[in-house]
């Protein structure tokens, strides 16, 4: 049952107020001045409060005024009686924080509609404040997790690359040995960060494309790709593995588009995140020449909906994650 706090000094009113209430299911507490009311206020669970404005000793705004300033009662909701029926007083009391503001005489009807849509609107309201401190919790603990993989697992892993380096090129360790700590600890590293982004991901759902891919061919094959390295390596990789004749490369997906209209290619692996134009930039482009040319994603993003994205181009038959591996490349072709 609801509780109620009636400040008023017109005793039958008041009086009139809590039968009527009394009998539509609410527990009514009677005060008769502010004073009186803030102290049971103090010392009650109130669910809301009725306050005639023009009241002796303390006003409704001063009374108002205390309840917004004490912690524990600042949100309760709040509704003025008042025989002042003037804009100005309306809007003042709506500015210090009155939920509604009823104008003497009033069918108690109206108080009573009034009552249920504050009760309703503020437990909508501490609904939601419940579901931003439930976010903010979750996300304070994703933020835990991936500081912890960050600062203890991954920097761990990248001090024991760095010391196999150190020392290998010191000539105080053989290849062999420094290769299988750096094969142990980039494997690793690489690990952490997939957990790093299940962590952030949590909710994401990532879609999956089937693509018969048997009767493509491989001769002429374009990759796009803004970073040098990843270029000469991608290219000897689908080089060795696709046994490609023409491998033609390009660091800038404009570029890339200018080569399509004087060029015939089977296939394009490209890059998704570039600078000039991105990878979902460079697939509009390809779209708009109605190019049927397949494509497959290369990149380091584990994101659900850049994933889900780049998979909105029927082009698009692949998302691989970077480094593109030789048995990768075997199973999907």
């Amino acid at each position: 049952m609801k509780k109620l706090l009636i400040i008023e000094d017109d005793i039958e009113l008041s009086g009139s107020i809590s039968e009527f209430l009394t009998e539509h299911g609410y527990d009514v507490e009677i005060k008769h001045s502010g004073e009186s009311g803030i102290e049971y206020l103090l010392q009650n669970a109130i669910d809301l409060v009725v306050c005639d404005l023009n009241i002796p000793g303390m006003d409704g705004y001063q009374i108002l005024e205390t309840i917004r300033s004490i912690r524990k009662l600042e949100d309760i909701p709040f509704l003025f009686l008042t025989g002042a029926a003037d804009e100005k007083s309306r809007r003042t009391g709506m500015i210090k924080g009155a939920d509604d503001y009823i104008c003497k005489p009033f069918k108690f009807v109206q108080l009573l509609g009034s009552i249920n849509s504050a009760i309703q609107k503020n437990a909508r309201r501490k609904e939601h404040v419940q579901a931003l401190i439930s976010q903010i919790k979750a996300s304070s603990n994703k933020v835990d997790q991936v500081n912890h993989i960050s600062n203890h697992m991954i920097r761990s892993n990248l001090a024991n690359v760095t010391l196999a380096l150190d020392l290998l090129r010191e000539k105080k360790m053989n290849v062999e040995e420094a290769l299988d700590i750096l094969y142990s600890s980039v494997g690793k590293i690489d690990q952490f960060t997939f957990d790093i982004n299940q962590i952030v991901h949590q909710k994401g759902q990532q879609k999956v494309r089937e693509y018969d891919m048997s009767s493509i061919n491989f001769n002429n094959v374009m990759l796009v790709d803004d970073d040098p390295i990843q270029l000469m390596l991608n290219k000897m990789v689908i080089q060795n593995t696709l046994g490609s004749e023409t491998v033609a490369t390009f660091e800038n997906g404009l570029e890339a588009i200018d080569h399509l209209a004087t060029h015939e290619v089977d296939i394009i692996f490209l890059d998704l995140n570039m600078p000039v134009i991105s990878g979902i930039g460079f697939l509009e482009a390809l779209k708009s020449t109605r190019k049927s040319i397949p494509i497959i994603m290369l990149s380091s993003s584990l994101d659900p909906q850049q994933i889900n994205e780049c998979y909105e181009y029927d082009n698009v038959t692949q998302y691989l994650v970077k480094p593109l591996k030789p048995e990768r490349l075997k199973v999907i072709l």
